[in-house]
C-alpha cells in the first residue's frame, strides 16, 4: 500500500498510520465492553445477527423464551444462577456498510483560515471508517454523489482492498462536480442497485433540499441511514465580520454584505437553530445523526463518530 499512498497527497503514509491507530483504539475499547454495553454513539454499530443455534464465541445469556431450542440452555450456568437462561453466540455472518460522500461544490470550498476543504476531510474520514468497518467483518461499498450516485468499481471486503477506496476517493476530489446536488437521486440509485441492506453512512454538509426525502426512501427500503454532517468555523460565523462577499458555490450568485455584531449574533443563532432542525428530522426519518467539525484532523473526527471521543 505504501507505493500507492506515496502517489496520493490526500492519503500519505502518515495517514495510513493514523488510520490503523484509529482501528486499534476502536477494537481495544470494544474488546473491553460487555456485550450489553450501550453502543448507540458508534456511527458504524450494527446489532449482530441473532445466533442462538451455535457459534464459536458465547457473547452472553438471556432469559429463556417459549420456542427457544433447549439445546441452547446452559444447564450448569442456570443451576448456579437459579435462572433459566439461553446462550447467545457471536455470529460470523458478514454485515454490509455503504459509505456515501457528498462531492458537491459547497463541499469543495476551502473556508478562510482552514487547511482543507470539507470534501478533503470527508474523504479522509470515509476512508478511516471504511477501514474500521472492514476490520469488523463488514463488506464496504463506497460512493460519491452530487446530483447522481457514482459507485466504486470494487467492494472492500478485506484490509488489502482499502487501496480501491483510497483511489476512488482521490478521484472524487479531483473530478469536477455538477452544479446541482440531489441526495434523493443518489438514494434512488442505491435502491435500484439492489445493494445489500445494511448501514448507509452519508458524509455531507446537507445543503440539499431533497435530503429528507432521500433519508425516508432509504429507511423504507430497509437500509439503516446514518448522517455525518460536516461544518466549519466559517459556517458558524467565526471571523464573519465587516465587509464580505458571499458567493453561492452552485449558482455563482454573489452578494456584498456588511456584517455587524448584531447580525453576526443573529446568524449564529440561526445556524444553531438549523442544526437542531436537521438533527430532529434526521432522527424522525430513522437516521442516526452526528455533527462533524471539519477543522480538525480526520482521525479525531473518526473517534468522535465511533463514540470514543467527546
Amino acid at each position: 500500500m505504501k507505493d500507492f499512498l506515496s502517489r496520493i497527497p490526500l492519503f500519505d503514509e502518515r495517514f495510513e498510520r493514523q488510520m490503523r491507530l484509529c482501528a486499534k483504539i476502536a477494537e481495544s475499547v470494544y474488546a473491553s465492553c460487555a456485550p450489553s454495553a450501550d453502543k448507540s454513539g458508534d456511527i458504524l454499530y450494527q446489532p449482530p445477527h441473532r445466533n442462538l443455534a451455535g457459534g464459536t464465541e458465547i457473547t452472553g445469556y438471556r432469559d429463556y423464551a417459549p420456542g427457544d431450542d433447549l439445546h441452547s440452555v446452559d444447564w450448569g450456568y442456570c443451576a448456579r444462577m437459579d435462572e433459566l437462561l439461553v446462550r447467545e453466540y457471536k455470529s460470523s455472518a458478514r454485515q454490509y456498510c455503504h459509505i456515501l460522500v457528498d462531492k458537491s461544490e459547497s463541499m469543495r470550498l476551502v473556508p478562510p483560515r482552514a487547511a482543507a476543504s470539507k470534501l478533503d476531510t470527508a474523504t479522509r474520514l470515509a476512508a478511516i471508517l471504511a477501514f474500521v468497518a472492514v476490520r469488523r467483518n463488514n463488506q464496504v461499498n463506497v460512493y460519491a454523489y452530487d446530483d447522481q450516485l457514482q459507485p466504486a468499481e470494487h467492494a472492500i471486503g478485506a484490509e488489502g482492498d482499502i487501496g480501491f477506496a483510497l483511489r476512488f476517493f482521490r478521484d472524487a476530489t479531483e473530478t469536477e462536480s455538477k452544479k446541482s446536488t440531489s441526495f434523493l437521486n443518489a438514494a434512488e440509485k442505491l435502491v435500484q442497485l439492489d445493494a445489500h441492506k445494511g448501514a448507509v453512512l452519508i458524509l455531507t454538509d446537507m445543503y440539499d433540499d431533497s435530503f429528507p426525502q432521500g433519508l425516508l426512501l432509504l429507511q423504507q427500503a430497509g437500509y439503516s441511514p446514518r448522517v455525518l454532517r460536516l461544518y466549519s468555523d466559517f459556517e458558524r460565523g467565526v471571523g464573519l465580520y465587516g465587509d464580505i462577499t458571499v458567493v453561492d458555490a452552485e449558482t455563482g450568485r454573489s452578494w456584498n454584505l456588511t456584517i455587524t455584531e448584531a447580525q453576526l449574533k443573529y446568524f449564529q443563532k440561526k445556524f444553531n437553530e438549523n442544526t437542531e432542525r436537521i438533527r430532529k428530522w434526521s432522527l424522525r426519518y430513522g437516521a442516526k445523526f452526528q455533527n462533524v467539525y471539519c477543522d480538525q484532523p480526520a482521525t479525531q473526527a473518526c473517534l468522535e463518530a465511533l463514540g470514543l471521543r467527546k
